[in-house]
């Protein structure tokens, strides 16, 4: 209900935002003989470049730094918003949720797609 009804909705993003634009990569294979290849390229761009993304959002907080740090290496979808709202109301901080809100999804259309999210601030 919070995120507006939208059964959809899945944590989820490409891994190549999690690197630098510079260092996206892309995998093909041509034949069994290219698995083992694009197999290990795929591995070492994860150890390399989300492992430590994935490990730096382990909690509210960690949530809360990277909104606050802006940072791009998360794709930032309208529910990305809402969850960042709920990590401030658990932390006490309801004039700060109410800002994301606001400033992210506060025209009028998205205020009536996430109106439980307003009537509970």
């Amino acid at each position: 209900m919070l995120l507006a009804n939208a059964p959809d909705i899945l944590l989820k993003q490409p891994i190549e935002i999690c690197a630098p634009k510079e260092n996206h990569e892309r995998w093909f294979t041509k034949g069994q003989e290219d698995y083992p290849k694009v197999g290990i390229a795929i591995c070492s761009f994860i150890e390399k470049w989300l492992v430590d993304l994935l490990e730096s959002m382990q909690g509210i907080d960690d949530l809360l730094k990277a909104y606050e740090s802006s940072n791009a290496f998360l794709l930032k979808q309208q529910h990305w918003y809402v969850f960042v709202t709920a990590a401030y109301m658990l932390r006490g901080a309801p004039e700060k949720a109410k800002l994301v809100m606001e400033e992210h999804l506060g025209n009028p259309g998205l205020r009536k797609r996430y109106s439980a999210v307003y009537d509970n601030l």
